[in-house]
């Protein structure tokens, strides 16, 4: 998997290419955690280039929401797709996550 990161429009924004599995899903959270100790920006997470992601991807997301929880911080996915959308759904993370709808290009001013 391959990671960028780049701060646009005040938000720290997070791009991994390539599914979120058990495999990659430790590099992963080893950068969000990174993130979110350096940086006191909204953190985002653009999905575009995540094909998939399995139960450990699923658990990095939840941790690193709950690390922001921390700061008073969310965790905002964007651009996510029907596969990966549906995994986050049925585990029900809601609560923890934003999820930006379906339909929304990525980052803009309303903070999706």
């Amino acid at each position: 998997m391959e990671v960028t990161i780049a701060t646009i429009e005040g938000r720290c924004v997070i791009t991994p290419r390539g599914p979120i599995d058990s495999r990659s899903a430790l590099e992963f959270e080893r950068v969000l955690l990174e993130a979110i100790d350096a940086t006191a920006e909204p953190l985002v997470v653009d999905c575009a280039a995540v094909p998939y992601a399995t139960s450990a991807g699923v658990h990095v997301l939840v941790l690193a929401a709950k690390a922001l929880a921390m700061s008073a911080r969310r965790l905002q996915l964007v651009q996510v797709g029907r596969s990966l959308r549906s995994v986050l759904e049925i585990a029900n993370i809601g609560a923890l996550i934003d999820l930006a709808p379906e339909g929304r290009p990525g980052i803009d001013r309303t903070g999706y």
